[in-house]
């Protein structure tokens, strides 16, 4: 690991991160995952900040490199999603 990685653990439920691809592709191929901003729950009259929020290391601009211990960066946006979503549910890093 580079000394700017890092690795974030988060249990089972909404991450609370909005993202987007690093790379965008006329050919409908984008590339790569970045934080764009915090999504924190809003249950009034409670506001519920985000796992990702709380976890105090993750900011806006880093590049998601490994989901699980997959390396992503030359993956296909939704597929970077996808295995977020997917390790989200169980719980994962």
């Amino acid at each position: 690991m580079k000394k700017s990685d890092y690795t974030v653990h988060f249990t089972a439920g909404p991450l609370g991160l909005q993202l987007e691809p690093v790379v965008r592709s006329v050919m409908g191929r984008d590339l790569g995952c970045r934080v764009v901003d915090f999504v924190d729950e809003v249950c009034l009259p409670v506001m519920k900040t985000s796992q990702a929020r709380l976890a105090g290391v993750i900011s806006v601009g880093d590049v998601i490199i490994a989901v699980d211990d997959t390396p992503v960066l030359s993956k296909m946006y939704v597929d970077i999603v996808d295995l977020l979503k997917s390790s989200s549910e169980k719980g994962g890093r």
